[in-house]
């Protein structure tokens, strides 16, 4: 635990100050879930076992274990060159809403594998608040393009110099390890930065849409999960060319 909180107190910053910024409890279960420490899962399974057997009783209610698995690879495990996903997680906001999220997505991809959907199990998942079809997309992208490029430039603009670089250096089709040698840091290091460059965009991202939008929760969830399925293009696309 303190090695994780380490890792994400900048060397200028005022540590006392840092600390108390931190979610000991959330940092507790991200760490433990990593080390696989079965008190940690066992917490990290009951905050996302009721959103997971909430999607899935559209079509596969006893599948729950199944999607649960799934997703802890997804958030605990690295693949290859990537750090795991939750290396993104600063530790100072609440992982509760992001990890529920992520298990309603890897819910709906399960059901997706299964078979088409019926309109009454697609009636199900748009109630539970996951479901994004091509007419919804259609008119996000129509209504509230404007608000989400802004809000997008905005998140970059706040993100720090070297995190802007690294971005940068991403979109351009470096990989992770040519990064690293520019910095002098192992690839694994720069996974764990481009991890963390996503969540605080998405995170800034969601508070600036909340305002530009007036608090409307269901839109701004919409369009942060619209975007969280093709962060890079949207980068791409809204900042890379605008901020270069």
């Amino acid at each position: 635990m303190a090695r994780f909180v380490a890792e994400r107190v900048p060397a200028e910053a005022d540590p006392v100050v840092e600390l108390a910024r931190f979610r000991a409890a959330d940092v507790a279960v991200a760490v433990g879930c990593t080390e696989r420490e079965p008190a940690a899962i066992e917490v990290f399974r009951s905050a996302v076992a009721g959103t997971i057997r909430s999607v899935l009783a559209a079509g596969d209610p006893s599948a729950v274990d199944d999607v649960f698995q799934v997703l802890f690879c997804r958030l605990f495990l690295a693949e290859a060159d990537d750090a795991p996903k939750i290396s993104g997680y600063d530790g100072r906001r609440d992982l509760g809403p992001w990890v529920r999220t992520l298990a309603r997505n890897a819910a709906i991809d399960h059901l997706r594998r299964l078979r088409p959907m019926s309109p009454l199990e697609q009636g199900h998942i748009e109630r539970v608040g996951e479901m994004l079809d091509d007419q919804e997309r259609s008119y996000l992208r129509d209504t509230c393009w404007a608000e989400f490029k802004a809000a997008l430039a905005d998140a970059f603009a706040q993100l720090e110099p070297r995190q802007r670089n690294v971005l940068r250096c991403h979109l351009k089709g470096l990989n992770a390890e040519r990064i690293g040698r520019m910095y002098g840091v192992h690839r694994v290091t720069v996974a764990r930065w481009l991890g963390a460059i996503r969540f605080a965009l998405l995170e800034a991202t969601r508070e600036g849409l909340r305002e530009r939008l007036d608090g409307d929760e269901a839109g701004v969830d919409s369009i942060v999960r619209m975007v969280d399925m093709d962060l890079t293009a949207s980068l791409t696309r809204l900042v890379g060319t605008a901020t270069s």
